[in-house]
């Protein structure tokens, strides 16, 4: 029976987090030629490693999805972890895994399973004091190989210590300490099959008569924390000027369903101004699949958006990425797939912050940076 790599993270329903994770693939197939590679996901992001030829089987936890939901109740949400958390131990000790390495998010669950599986080598993370403070009952740890996890923001020296991926390349560090990893050599990536190329290019000319896509520019308007969010209406005066610059623009707002309502009223604005944005602008939140929606951005020449999981999958698929910021930082939190990215942010030092709430204070942070500013900015890289 073959060997296997078994992966594992809690992420319930976020992107970027998974694209994050996508350089590891490679280099664990490297290191280990003739392991299989199993990693957990839920419908949000499967694609993300189904698609990934590095990956040899994504183990589906439609569980965990569920328990993204904000409305369920924390009773239900127990529930649904305790299913699927028996499930994915049967999964593990069946599986003939050598090492079994534990990812973000942080739970006691994720922290204890060594515990329950049958696997020659677990490695996770042993958390600081700090965090176990953030993260209740995270604090302990059973893993074999227990890998310090670095605070990537320091309330204390108001400094930033090293970007997120830095953490997920320091487990695969610990598993193989007589080889040299350099972070800085991998990208994040999303593969794109060529169907799903075809598929979006015809209804690019199908449904809205764009022949060519040179001159298409995409944009995320929204990001999971509504304090990362770049007001509304300067998106669309951002247009507005991308519009001047060149009227041969085509604009195209991505998103989820639920993000439809709010990006249409960015179309609202700027139908209040001119009736000649209407051919111009289309809101396509929640019409395109996560796999459709990495092919209209592969087709794109440019991507603008807060820091969001659009962004980063913008990148991995190797489109000009500008990504706004000010209530996070770049220097956490730039996606770093093969695409051009360019951090926005007001003035010239790079934002220090790591806000998490909604406070007034904390939701006019966004505010700061200008459309002048931003346009500015962007024109050495626009298309």
């Amino acid at each position: 029976m073959k060997k296997n790599i078994f992966i594992v993270t809690f992420i319930p329903r976020t992107v970027g987090d998974p694209i994050i994770l996508t350089p590891i693939f490679k280099i664990l197939k490297v290191l280990y030629p003739e392991h299989r590679i199993i990693v957990t996901a839920t419908n949000t992001y499967e694609s993300v490693f189904r698609l990934n030829p590095y990956v040899d089987e994504v183990y589906f936890i439609p569980e965990l999805h569920q328990i993204g939901d904000k409305s369920l109740s924390k009773l239900k949400k127990l529930k649904l972890f305790l299913v699927f958390y028996l499930k994915l131990i049967h999964k593990i000790n069946k599986s003939n895994v050598d090492l079994l390495f534990v990812f973000p998010p942080f739970t006691l669950f994720s922290q204890i399973l060594p515990i329950f599986c049958n696997c020659k080598k677990t490695i996770g993370f042993e958390l600081t004091d700090k965090e176990s403070v953030e993260y209740p009952f995270s604090h302990f740890s059973f893993f074999d190989v227990k890998v310090p996890h670095i605070e990537t923001y320091s309330k204390d020296e108001k400094k930033h210590i090293i970007h997120l991926k830095e953490n997920n390349f320091n487990l695969i560090r610990a598993a193989r300490p007589d080889v040299i990893i350099d972070s800085d050599k991998f990208n994040s990536i999303f593969f794109i099959t060529e169907d799903n190329l075809k598929k979006v290019r015809k209804i690019l000319r199908d449904n809205y008569c764009i022949l060519s896509t040179e001159k298409i520019i995409s944009f995320h308007l929204f990001s999971k924390k509504e304090i990362k969010n770049w007001p509304l209406e300067y998106y669309g005066r951002l247009i507005i000027l991308l519009h001047h610059k060149d009227p041969s623009y085509r604009f195209f707002l991505l998103g989820s369903a639920g993000e439809h309502q709010e990006a249409q009223k960015v179309i609202e604005y700027l139908l209040k101004i001119s009736k000649k944005y209407e051919p111009l602008v289309f809101n396509v939140c929640g019409l395109f699949s996560l796999e459709e929606s990495a092919a209209l951005l592969k087709n794109s020449k440019l991507f603008i958006g807060n820091d969001s999981g659009l962004a980063h999958l913008s990148s991995s698929v190797g489109t000009t990425t500008m990504v706004i910021f000010g209530a996070t930082s770049p220097l956490k939190a730039l996606p770093f797939g093969k695409g051009k990215t360019v951090a926005i942010y007001s003035g010239k030092k790079a934002p220090l912050l790591n806000l998490r709430k909604n406070t007034p204070n904390n939701l006019k942070i966004m505010h700061k940076l200008s459309v002048k500013e931003a346009f500015k900015k962007m024109i050495p890289y626009l298309p």
